[in-house]
């Protein structure tokens, strides 16, 4: 594994059950927040400050810029494949950018291919989401390792994890932390159906400018299952873990991240709450 400083990329392999304590910052970064807050073992919470989630952070610029660099962030963990981040790649002075890519954009365009643009392809298209949302189970199982293994160095926060737009790879990243914290599995769906709020304007953009271009004769009714946040799509995640590997411990152990890492993880973000 590789390592980066100052603006260089390398790559490298309870009882209350609310998430309305989390810190809304998506109007620095589409789906940008402080997972701070999220309900975790026996009544604890995530510490503010210490875990943020957002979609790709690259376009940030002026008081956006400032604000981020404000959340003193010592490391980014990127997912997005080498061609996603050919042209948009992020830095931050002071932070270390890792690249630990998550392989579905290409796999998810490849199995939309022939149907995006068919009228009244909704359910074929849920169909295809569910798919990839398994799979990525599979392909995430050394990358989460990495990614594990460095949440279990002190030095390593603040951290941000970030995607395209913090929805599929960071969602699933994310709800893989919060079931090692202890949530309950109705508590990390809820958190992610968050982003459907806070990524509704960006999307609204993206459906616009989809009609625009296509002078509003490809419906974007189909585009918009794409971006939908549905928590069929995570609970097939869920359902992979458990029928695939037997359960969280034997997933994560796949990866490299052995069950006593779990006590670790939760001694190094959780309070009481």
């Amino acid at each position: 594994m590789t390592h980066g400083t100052g603006g260089k990329q390398h790559s490298v392999l309870g009882k209350s059950q609310t998430v309305k304590d989390t810190l809304d910052l998506s109007h620095i970064v589409v789906n940008l927040r402080d997972c701070g807050g999220l309900p975790a073992l026996d009544g604890r919470r995530l510490r503010h400050g210490m875990l943020y989630r957002s979609g790709n952070p690259s376009q940030a610029r002026g008081d956006a810029l400032r604000r981020l660099e404000s959340l003193g962030l010592q490391t980014i963990i990127d997912l997005r494949s080498p061609r996603e981040r050919r042209h948009r790649t992020f830095t931050l002075a002071g932070a270390r950018t890792l690249s630990i890519p998550i392989g579905i954009a290409e796999l998810t365009q490849k199995r939309l291919r022939g149907v995006l643009y068919k009228p009244r392809s909704e359910a074929v298209i849920m169909d295809v989401m569910v798919s990839v949302y398994r799979d990525m189970v599979d392909l995430a199982v050394a990358p989460l390792g990495a990614i594990l293994r460095l949440l279990l160095e002190p030095q390593s926060y603040p951290v941000l994890i970030h995607c395209r737009a913090g929805k599929d790879r960071t969602g699933f990243v994310c709800a893989v932390i919060q079931m090692i914290l202890g949530a309950a599995p109705q508590a990390l769906i809820q958190d992610y159906l968050r982003s459907g709020v806070h990524s509704a304007s960006a999307v609204q953009q993206t459906l616009l400018r989809f009609r625009r271009l296509t002078l509003g004769l490809i419906p974007t009714s189909n585009l918009a299952t794409v971006y939908a946040v549905n928590p069929r799509y995570i609970q097939a995640s869920l359902d992979r873990i458990a029928e695939g590997y037997g359960g969280l411990t034997g997933y994560l152990a796949r990866g490299g991240f052995p069950k006593s890492g779990f006590a670790q993880l939760q001694a190094q973000l959780l309070e009481n709450g």
